[in-house]
């Protein structure tokens, strides 16, 4: 839960308009492009990603209850062997 100064819940129609509004700022100031804006789930799904170890592991840092929710947040890409090439991974 996130707090204000004094110690209030913030909202999560507050925190998500001043998310926005952040974004915006970094848009205009070149931080980022409008085609790389993203939201507060994106940031979740990122750290799902890159948390390491098993989807266990990602599920218990996450705080899902459920196995499937971790297909909607983990974006890591399979690591293959390249067919023809023996020990060769891309």
């Amino acid at each position: 839960m996130l707090v204000t100064q004094e110690g209030a819940q913030v909202k999560p129609g507050t925190f998500q308009s001043r998310w926005q509004a952040m974004v915006k700022l970094a848009i205009e100031a070149g931080v980022i492009t409008e085609g790389q804006r993203f939201g507060t789930h994106d940031n979740k799904r990122k750290d799902i990603t890159d948390t390491p170890g098993t989807r266990h592991d990602k599920q218990h840092a996450s705080g899902h209850k459920s196995e499937r929710m971790i297909d909607d947040y983990d974006k890591e890409l399979p690591v293959v062997t390249v067919p023809g090439k023996p020990g060769k991974r891309r």
